[in-house]
């Protein structure tokens, strides 16, 4: 496998995200229901959710909490010296997509984007 082809399967790009967003509210691939599943808090086999100080943990691997009493949910993750963030502000029907290289974490960058 050449370096490039071992690229692909490591990140995405900004069109891999917006795809991913579209079908989520929009379902090619899958179903509106599995699409919802995603925004269901997990639970613990004791009926718990998981809910550690930055947000309560869905089984599409977001947390979804309030930012200055907005609710959103997002994810974040870095690979290779890149990062990328979605935050997804449901209320105002709004998303934001954030790719970086070289810094740990930019989602502060899509935070400002919404105020």
């Amino acid at each position: 496998m050449s370096q490039i082809e071992m690229v692909g399967l490591k990140h995405s790009s900004i069109d891999d995200l917006l795809k991913w967003e579209m079908n989520i509210r929009e379902p090619k691939v899958g179903s509106k229901a599995l699409m919802g599943k995603l925004y269901e808090a997990c639970r613990l086999n004791n009926g718990n959710t998981m809910d550690p100080t930055f947000g309560r943990i869905t089984y599409g691997q977001q947390l979804i909490h309030k930012e200055r009493g907005v609710p959103k949910a997002y994810q974040t993750g870095t690979l290779g010296g890149y990062a990328s963030s979605i935050f997804k502000f449901m209320d105002a029907d709004f998303t934001v997509i954030v790719l970086s290289s070289g810094v740990p974490y930019n989602g502060y960058l899509g935070m400002q984007s919404a105020y």
